[in-house]
Parts: C-alpha cells; structure tokens; sequence
C-alpha cells in the first residue's frame, strides 16, 4: 500500500498524540513518548493482540497560544478496522486546514498499525461534510457510514 503524503498543518500548529484511555497512556510512559511511530505502534499491537482496543486521540495545539488544544480526533484499532470519530476543530481555527491534517494524520497512524480499511460511523449525508471526506477518499455506505479502503484516491 502506498505511503499517504504528510499531513500538513498552517505554520505555529503541531500535533499531540495522546492515547485516549489509561492503560494505553501507561504503555506510551514504558516505550517513550518521544519514541519512533513504528516501534510505539508494534509495542501497542503486541500489548492487545489479545487484551482490549488500542484508542488514540490525536490533537492539534497551537504554539502561539501556549499550546491550546484547537482541534482533535480519535482513531480507535479494532477487528482489522480503523474507527475514525470524534473530529472537532474550534470555530475559529476552521478554514486553515487543521481538520483536513487531522483526518490524514490519523490513517497514517493506523497504516502504520497495518490497518487497510477505515470507517466513519453514522455521518454520511451530513451537509458540513458532503464534500470534505469524498476528498481524503472516503465513500458513503447505504448504512449511514463512511468507509475507506487501500483502493481509495487520496486527493491532497
């Protein structure tokens, strides 16, 4: 499967990844949260290959702002699929691109897990997001999700 292009961010924003429950957080202290993606993502895999779901919420902080929390996402790994939910970026930082990297920074944290198909549960047919997940290659389901698989276009 093709490598998806870095997710850009406008200048002064970073991302903060965080895992999204204790057990996890845990885990990230005993490998280092400075550690490579691959080496975090392979400790993660072999800790709940049998014990439960690995949950990340990915953030977007701005640096100007003494590093305020202006967007996030989670991505939840489980059965062979990447859960993509929770996307909010604050009112007044939309329009820069922030929801756009957010989406895109989480299917590369979950390719490098080696998940190949993404779902969006209950959101398709939403005015807001008619045109803005079609283009990071997501189709509507006839069940109301949003679904994304290797075959998919990713248009930066």
């Amino acid at each position: 499967m093709r490598e998806l292009p870095p997710a850009p961010l406008p200048a002064g924003f970073y991302f903060d990844l965080q895992p999204a429950d204790a057990e996890v957080s845990s885990l990230l202290l005993s490998v280092g949260w400075d550690t490579m993606l691959p080496r975090v993502v392979a400790a993660l895999r072999e800790r709940y290959a049998v014990r439960g779901i690995p949950r990340w919420r990915v953030g977007v902080r701005e640096a100007a702002d003494e590093g305020a929390l202006v967007g996030y996402g989670v991505l939840t790994l489980k059965d062979g699929m990447g859960e993509l939910s929770n996307l909010a970026v604050h009112n007044s930082r939309r329009g820069r691109g922030i929801g756009k990297a957010l989406v895109v920074e989480r299917l590369r944290l979950g390719e490098a897990a080696g998940i190949k198909r993404f779902i969006i549960p209950g959101i398709a047919g939403t005015n807001t997001i008619a045109h803005f997940y079609p283009k990071l290659g997501f189709q509507a389901l006839s069940t109301g999700e949003l679904i994304r698989s290797p075959a998919e276009p990713f248009q930066a």
